[in-house]
């Protein structure tokens, strides 16, 4: 779930300090976009997509510790509904924990893994974050 800042703003990655932006305009070798709907419209025409585990739930302010009450997305009718996605990535081990609890399976063909949240609160330096997350390269279409 997006921590208290996204959820105030409207907007996935919102803290000033997440690396998520960062990382992600580092990967695709271009400038970060001031604008978050020229974020949100940069990643989809490089093929990636955000997506909830949790559908809701409730917690005290941002910490994944603090989950309760978690409704899941419906991945299975994600995966139908875009048959393309070959792979699935979760920031984070909770999310991938929350994932794995619900019972979802993905197809054989599609891979999923966790990368090292880009949180704050996941003291790893960007450097090695951004080295693990690079691993998304090989799953994004070619631009044209």
């Amino acid at each position: 779930m997006p921590g208290r800042r996204s959820l105030d703003v409207g907007e996935y990655y919102a803290h000033p300090r997440n690396d998520f932006w960062p990382i992600i305009f580092s990967l695709l070798q271009t400038p970060q976009p001031q604008s978050y709907q020229t974020r949100i419209d940069e990643i989809k025409k490089r093929g990636i997509a955000l997506w909830d585990v949790l559908a809701t739930c409730t917690r005290e302010n941002s910490a994944d510790q603090t989950i309760s009450c978690p409704e899941p997305h419906d991945f299975e009718q994600l995966l139908v509904d875009f048959p393309g996605i070959k792979a699935v990535f979760f920031n984070g081990r909770k999310a991938e924990e929350i994932f794995q609890a619900q019972g979802f399976s993905l197809p054989p063909e599609t891979i999923s893994s966790y990368l090292p949240s880009t949180s704050p609160a996941h003291t790893l330096p960007r450097a090695e974050k951004l080295k693990a997350w690079k691993i998304i390269l090989n799953y994004l279409p070619e631009v044209k």
